[in-house]
């Protein structure tokens, strides 16, 4: 048997670790294969630090959970993961909300918050390259299209929004597998009852808002959405053009 508070010991070397692979960004002298690299290991190691069913249910069973969830915010870096943070925060086990078009936060266990807000990083990068190449080498409009911002904004929401979209399906899909595996689904209702009474505790209660709409622009639709299958989420160095 595995000791929790052992475990929960080492969330901070752990995090220490995905940290640093995090700052192997592009921006930082790595090349894009690299930094999908540096976030496919980041992946593994939270994958292999994640809380057993056992683990959980001994919190769970506690009267007061408050001090076993975390509540983060944070500004990601294209607001636009809002197209996807929903199926990121649901993937983890969390609960998401905006505090404002550009900030957002999550609670859940430990784990789950970091691996989410982890995950949302990742994605937030990959939508971030993905957009400055479809605008710098495959958006074939007359030039001067980018001096209009209407222009611009509608084709821009219209690339990462379907990309986002994709994104959330195959996220939807990999959770689905999830909860079929061994106490898959146990696992997952526990966390909920937890992350719910802590939120209940708290006085925080979530309203559901407005889907987010998706503009369309019939080129860059098709780009995004190609963009979002390239991005393997079981392992984001691994390109993939049949999902």
């Amino acid at each position: 048997m595995r000791n929790l508070g052992v475990r929960m010991s080492k969330l901070e070397s752990v995090k220490a670790r995905i940290r640093a692979l995090r700052a192997m960004t592009i921006e930082n002298g790595c090349t894009e294969s690299e930094a999908m690299s540096a976030a496919a290991l980041a992946s593994k190691i939270l994958a292999e630090h994640g809380l057993t069913l056992e683990e959980v249910e001994r919190i769970r069973a506690k009267q007061d959970v408050g001090g076993d969830v975390e509540l983060t915010s944070f500004k990601p870096r294209m607001p636009e993961i809002s197209y996807c943070l929903v199926s990121i925060a649901q993937h983890f086990d969390c609960e998401v909300w905006s505090n404002s078009p550009v900030s957002f936060s999550l609670m859940g266990l430990p784990q789950d918050v970091f691996a989410a807000q982890t995950l949302t990083e990742i994605v937030a990068d990959f939508m971030f390259v993905e957009w400055v190449d479809y605008e710098t080498h495959k958006r074939r409009d007359p030039p001067g299209w980018k001096q209009d911002p209407a222009k611009y904004d509608h084709i821009k929401q219209a690339f990462l929004g379907a990309m986002g979209v994709k994104i959330s399906d195959r996220l939807r899909r990999a959770k689905h597998d999830l909860r079929t595996v061994s106490n898959g689904s146990a696992l997952v209702v526990a966390k909920h009852e937890i992350v719910r009474r802590a939120m209940e505790a708290k006085g925080i209660h979530l309203q559901k808002g407005e889907p987010i709409k998706v503009v369309d622009d019939f080129h860059a639709s098709v780009a995004g959405a190609f963009a979002g299958k390239r991005f393997d989420l079981s392992n984001p160095s691994k390109v993939s053009a049949n999902s």
